[in-house]
């Protein structure tokens, strides 16, 4: 099983859409909810994604 979520422009501070989907799970698996408050970045920033790294954004939003 999978959850989505969306939230639409109307629905966050500077008016953008967001979309999100968790990791697949077992039904009645928890799913641990988190906030990640916004942040500048460094140019030389990297995210380790599952197979590949690809470039940090120079500021991330809160979710």
């Amino acid at each position: 099983m999978c959850d989505t979520i969306v939230a639409l422009g109307s629905a966050t501070e500077e008016d953008f859409t967001l979309f999100g989907k968790n990791s697949n799970r077992e039904p009645d698996e928890t799913q641990n909810i988190l906030i990640v408050p916004r942040k500048k970045h460094d140019l030389s920033e990297t995210v380790q994604c599952t197979y590949l790294t690809i470039p940090q954004v120079p500021e991330t939003a809160r979710v």
